[in-house]
């Protein structure tokens, strides 16, 4: 019997993880703050696993429910568990917008926006305090990450910083918004106009506009006039483009009236 013990270990340990396998190619759905950092305010939304969050609220929620019977109670729930406080101890504004569903890494999640108002109107570093879910899932992580920030520089997903991990333990982190400065995201923008001019004959076209007047200036052909129409040309180009790079990132960039 002993000479067949090992065997049959090892038989066990194959069965044990032939069975886990499965289990661990589904990780389970993880939530997500995302934010958007402005001068006046922060904006940004709330992604929620619709499965985790029935387990938290002990309801059994669908992605239809949600937006009906669930949806108001729902609203309530989360609104509960955000905060944010500035740097002096004032609470900031917390506000939910109008939530849908989106289908997210494979999972149904429940999106709410977010917009986070400072009292003077002035944005500068806070903390974000955040349970939701993770109140009632110990195993449960909230990914925070700033999505947009033009005094840092982040301007696109490709920039966009992880700020940290809120979880059964950690349930307060800061959030650097008064780091950075305009000419740093400026700089960016001039950075990232250099890439645009690169993508396409629309760029191409606006370069030429300003590389022609040169040489007549450095001869006194042309004359001042029409420097000075290509230079509207250009400055309307550049303000009015809609994959313009100042028209995209510029901190003074039209927005829709609430």
């Amino acid at each position: 019997m002993r000479r067949f013990l090992p065997a049959l270990l090892l038989a066990a340990l194959m069965l044990v993880g032939g069975l886990a396998s499965p289990a661990g190619a589904h990780p389970m759905s993880t939530s997500a703050v995302l934010l958007d950092i402005g001068d006046d305010r922060v904006e940004g939304e709330v992604q929620l696993p619709i499965d985790r969050l029935a387990i938290a609220v002990h309801r059994d929620l669908t992605r239809d429910s949600v937006l009906a019977a669930d949806r108001a109670f729902l609203k309530r729930y989360v609104a509960r568990h955000i905060s944010a406080v500035g740097e002096n101890g004032t609470p900031w504004a917390v506000t939910l917008g109008t939530a849908s569903v989106r289908t997210i890494d494979g999972a149904a999640h429940l999106v709410h926006p977010l917009t986070i108002r400072p009292p003077d109107g002035h944005v500068t570093d806070f903390d974000l305090r955040y349970d939701v879910v993770v109140e009632e899932l110990l195993t449960h992580r909230v990914i925070v990450t700033v999505r947009y920030d033009f005094d840092r520089g982040i301007l696109k997903a490709d920039d966009a910083s992880t700020l940290g991990v809120f979880d059964w333990d950690t349930r307060s982190l800061k959030v650097p918004a008064g780091e950075g400065s305009w000419t740093r995201g400026f700089a960016t923008t001039a950075g990232l106009g250099i890439e645009h001019i690169g993508e396409g004959a629309d760029h191409l076209l606006f370069l030429l506009m300003l590389l022609i007047p040169a040489p007549l200036v450095a001869t006194g052909a042309g004359g001042t006039p029409p420097l000075r129409r290509r230079g509207a040309a250009s400055s309307a180009w550049s303000t009015s483009s809609p994959r313009s790079p100042w028209a995209t990132h510029s901190p003074w960039r039209w927005r829709p009236p609430e």
